[in-house]
């Protein structure tokens, strides 16, 4: 039985409790993001310096570089899917 149809799924109790743990549990380091991350940042790495001759300053500033041009083209993404409102500022 998947959480959805779970006869608690709507309690809003337990998705208060459960949003709390998790924030809890993001707030104090203790996630399972670790390893995922890591590998994530060692792909970056290896995008910018594939034979290794770059020194680690001129590495680690591409390597930022990199990431903010992912994580820019992945909210531009986000951006264009987000239906358009008619009137962004109603209240001019």
């Amino acid at each position: 039985m998947t959480s959805s149809t779970a006869p608690h799924a709507k309690d809003p109790e337990r998705v208060r409790l459960g949003r709390l743990g998790a924030l809890t549990q993001h707030a104090t380091g203790r996630t399972n993001v670790g390893p995922a991350r890591a590998a994530w940042l060692a792909g970056i790495v290896a995008e910018v310096d594939p034979t290794g001759d770059l020194s680690p300053a001129e590495r680690e500033r591409r390597a930022e570089s990199a990431m903010r041009v992912r994580m820019t083209r992945l909210a531009m993404a986000r951006w264009a899917k987000t239906p358009k409102r008619e009137d962004p500022a109603p209240w001019r």
